[in-house]
């Protein structure tokens, strides 16, 4: 909701702001890092286990729609997505440092 009404965002990790602009400045940030493709359900396991998924949704055919971070294409027929601020807060804040810090 946040990246719908604010102007302005700021983004803290451990407690210092590490960065501060409009959503469409601080999602520049992960151009060409977020994908989207369509997989079998079936071999939704082995991606999840390489992939760092962000969406999921069931489609047709037995077939996944995912969203994806990754630097480059990880599954053919991938294509650029537009990000959001959800992907850059995942992109900034793996689940295995965020895993890390509840400890």
């Amino acid at each position: 909701d946040i990246e719908y009404i604010a102007t302005r965002n700021a983004i803290m990790k451990a407690g210092k702001i590490i960065d501060v602009g409009t959503t469409s400045d601080l999602v520049k940030q992960i151009e060409g890092k977020v994908w989207s493709c369509a997989i079998p359900a079936h071999k939704m396991m082995d991606y999840e286990m390489r992939l760092r998924i962000i969406n999921q949704r069931g489609e047709d055919n037995n077939q996944i729609s995912i969203r994806y971070l990754a630097e480059h294409s990880e599954v053919e027929g991938s294509i650029l997505a537009e990000p959001r601020l959800e992907d850059l807060y995942l992109w900034l804040f793996p689940q295995e440092d965020v895993e890390r810090e509840e400890k």
